[in-house]
């Protein structure tokens, strides 16, 4: 080797060692604060994100339920109350002044129905409103409650006349459409402790017409 080549051995030896050294050095830099911080500050952004997008997922879930529930409550008890109305007889109001319309020929809105089912019992459907239940009674006995939670309940009575108070130019004595309106919310004596005070508050409005087959057919 001679003195040129062994100067740039040396040269290159140099470099090297530098090389060496700055690398070492850069892989024992420990994290700054500053870069801790920022690094805290994104974390901290993406988990308040997170909770938030959790937060709403679980609110959504639980209006989901509470209107689940809500509906087929509702359906179930709109279902047995059509069906009675259906098959039965002699619909008429509760209330004075409703009997009144209706035997007038005029349409009455009442928050109760009553009637003779196929085995000739007297039954009337009503909402209580101190204790927003909905509510059967057969034949005057002990109340059944039907649904709870119920903030509103009308039937609207459209009435017609039978073929012997046409000949006879007699009261309207027939019921030839009900139209009802159920309202309802999550009762409050459900144990769903777990549910958000929005789901709570969460209502269900059902709508529903039917007709006497034997007032119609």
């Amino acid at each position: 080797m001679n003195r040129y080549q062994y100067h740039n051995h040396q040269k290159l030896n140099v470099r090297l060692d530098r090389v060496s050294r700055t690398t070492f050095c850069s892989l024992r830099r420990g994290v700054t604060v500053t870069e801790l911080l920022i690094a805290l500050a994104i974390s901290a952004t993406l988990l308040v994100a997170a909770m938030g997008a959790i937060d709403g997922s679980l609110r959504a879930y639980s209006i989901n339920t509470v209107q689940a529930d809500l509906s087929q409550k509702s359906r179930v008890a709109l279902h047995r109350l059509t069906s009675d109305i259906r098959s039965s007889r002699a619909h008429s109001p509760v209330a004075t002044s409703a009997v009144s319309s209706f035997t007038q020929g005029l349409i009455a809105t009442d928050s109760a129905i009553v009637f003779f089912d196929a085995d000739d019992r007297e039954v009337t459907y009503a909402l209580d409103t101190s204790s927003q239940e909905l509510r059967v009674t057969i034949n005057g006995n002990t109340p059944i409650v039907l649904l709870r939670g119920v903030t509103q309940f009308t039937v609207k009575m459209t009435p017609t006349q039978s073929a012997t108070a046409r000949r006879t130019a007699g009261a309207f004595d027939l019921l030839a459409r009900a139209d009802i309106t159920l309202t309802v919310k999550r009762d409050l004596n459900d144990n769903d402790k777990d549910l958000k005070e929005s789901a709570a508050r969460q209502s269900l409005k059902l709508t529903t017409a039917v007709s006497p087959k034997q007032n119609v057919w």
